[in-house]
């Protein structure tokens, strides 16, 4: 812990004392906790206040209110997509045998544990980081009677005890922690932890692979992204600020391809070993005005399935594309080709040409 903190927590706690009695200082002080980063702090402070006036609108809507803020949106997106929840549910069923350990890695709603759970595993264990997740997942998990089977842990994967919290090794290892880039969630040190140390020799993974893939691409929309001129003035040195990479919804017309798709990376999620962080490749154009690069993700559930979320996609989808634009146009040829250079940083994809 660093100083900086430890004073900060020093300083916090006689305010809590003082505000013990009061809901709305309480929720004051749960805002503050939040916006330091201690998510349990603030849970616990929220609990509090309701404690105190559960039928109060105002403590009411705050509460809600800053519960949702601790929750990105997208999880009500993702357990909306029918095209994820059969892909998981047809693996984990094929996969599933009695007696079976299960260690599921990112509870969110704890649907893809009780799938496992339904299918007939002795035990799964999930584990969910996020607080405020952690505990309505556990709340869900038992309102649907699996409370037996299932056991919800607020905790990163990567500090699990095997014996402690999964009383031995996993025969199967479920995820779905993959982000838009399919490795900013950090299921690479993920999956190589839980191959190390949670899971037997030869356990099975579910997704047990997952692509990064990519394409030349022109985005008809890429100068909406930036500025220009306004009331006269010219405000074009504001574009340095801009990203190197934004999001594009699957289905956007404005999208087109100019090359075939590549496959950047290819990770075993089940391999021990250190990934590849660095790939260069060079994409060969089929003619038209290229202004960056789209990326998407593959992921191979088993034996028998794997899903990807290509341009073009229904729009039911719950992953958008990540779009890397080159800062200029290229008028391509066909056959010309184009490098680019990926590369994991801190569990992001960071892609450039040349």
């Amino acid at each position: 812990m660093n100083s900086d903190r430890r004073l900060r927590e020093l300083a916090f706690e006689p305010l809590v004392a003082a505000a013990k009695a009061n809901p709305k200082a309480l929720l004051t002080l749960a805002t503050e906790a939040q916006r330091n980063g201690d998510l349990d702090r603030c849970l616990t402070l929220v609990e509090q206040a309701l404690a105190l006036q559960p039928d109060d609108p105002e403590t009411r809507y705050r509460a809600r209110q800053l519960r949702a803020r601790a929750v990105p949106s997208w999880h009500f997106t993702m357990m909306q997509d029918h095209l994820r929840n059969e892909a998981f549910l047809e693996a984990i069923e094929r996969a599933v045998q009695p007696d079976m350990t299960v260690l599921d890695i990112g509870s969110g709603s704890g649907l893809l544990a009780m799938i496992a759970a339904r299918a007939g595993a002795r035990e799964v264990h999930s584990c969910e980081m996020n607080p405020v997740i952690a505990k309505v997942a556990q709340e869900i998990v038992s309102r649907n009677g699996l409370a037996d089977s299932v056991t919800i842990h607020n905790t990163n994967s990567q500090k699990l005890d095997p014996q402690a919290d999964l009383g031995g090794l996993a025969d199967l290892v479920i995820s779905e922690i993959i982000g838009k880039d399919l490795v900013c969630e950090q299921v690479l040190p993920s999956m190589r932890d839980a191959a190390r140390r949670l899971a037997k020799p030869g356990a099975q993974f579910i997704p047990h692979s997952g692509e990064i893939r990519i394409a030349l691409a022109h985005y008809g929309k890429l100068g909406k992204r930036f500025v220009d001129e306004a009331c006269g003035f010219d405000l074009s040195p504001f574009n340095t600020l801009h990203g190197a990479r934004f999001h594009v919804q699957v289905y956007d017309p404005a999208l087109e391809l100019r090359s075939e798709s590549v496959s950047l990376f290819d990770f075993d999620f089940t391999s021990r070993d250190d990934h590849p962080d660095t790939a260069r490749i060079d994409l060969v154009s089929n003619s038209g005005t290229a202004n960056g690069v789209v990326q998407w993700f593959r992921l191979q559930m088993d034996a028998q399935s794997s899903f990807e979320n290509p341009p073009g996609r229904d729009s039911s989808w719950s992953w958008a594309l990540v779009f890397f634009p080159f800062g200029e146009e290229l008028d391509l040829s066909p056959g010309d080709r184009v490098s680019v250079t990926g590369r994991i940083v801190n569990n992001l994809l960071c892609l450039w040409r040349g």
